[in-house]
């Protein structure tokens, strides 16, 4: 399932976690660094890797935050804001949340925006309602396999099955013409896949998501 990762700094670990059990029990998958980076684990990869396949990126700002002098939660920032500036300006990914009283930092995304041009969320004021508004943007992306499944046509459907076990798509090479064009498009706008301009595509992680769902289903239709 694609997860929404939660940045933030462990001096609002109450918060964060009354926030992450608001957002579970909502069916959300949430990816906090306390619970899943494995012992043994390169936690900075895991941290870089969470993020830039996260369906969501929330960043939990504060007074204890603005406090700090140095914290990781700015590396995290710094990532996150390189990934919203490859993202489409019209769909929703980086959410700010002020936990209390305090400054969104004023950190350019591109020229002409900032972080604080980004609607924010006040959970201090009203919790209920602040959950309910990052529900109201997450849910809607974060259904099911089967909610999924319903999404792309079999065109799409094929491309995705292309990637899968290659790593770079160099097959798609070959559908750049009118009729997939814009299939590729939308799979890169809605976040199946994802281009790098040196090496080509590869599935996002709700691509994934779908082609475990698809192969899932494929499955057992042949049992």
């Amino acid at each position: 399932m694609a997860h929404v990762f939660i940045s933030y700094v462990h001096e609002n670990q109450e918060a964060i976690d009354r926030l992450y059990a608001d957002l579970t029990r909502h069916g959300v998958s949430i990816w906090l660094d306390k619970s899943n980076i494995s012992p043994g684990e390169n936690w900075r990869q895991a941290i870089g890797r969470a993020i830039r396949e996260g369906a969501f990126f929330i960043a939990c700002f504060s007074r204890e935050y603005s406090a700090r002098s140095t914290t990781y939660m700015n590396e995290e920032l710094a990532l996150a804001i390189e990934m919203l500036r490859q993202r489409p300006a019209d769909r929703s990914w980086f959410i700010p949340v002020r936990l209390n009283e305090c400054e969104i930092p004023d950190q350019d995304i591109r020229p002409g925006e900032a972080l604080q041009d980004i609607q924010w969320v006040d959970l201090y004021n009203d919790w209920s309602d602040g959950i309910q508004s990052i529900l109201d943007v997450t849910q809607p992306m974060l259904g099911s396999g089967e909610d999924l499944l319903r999404e792309l046509d079999v065109a799409e459907v094929r491309i995705l099955r292309g990637l899968v076990g290659e790593v770079w798509g160099r097959h798609l090479r070959s559908y750049k013409n009118d009729y997939y064009r814009p299939r590729i498009e939308k799979l890169l706008r809605e976040g199946y896949i994802r281009y790098d301009k040196d090496k080509g595509y590869f599935l996002e992680q709700r691509g994934r998501e779908f082609m475990k769902a698809y192969l899932a289903k494929v499955a057992l239709s042949w049992e």
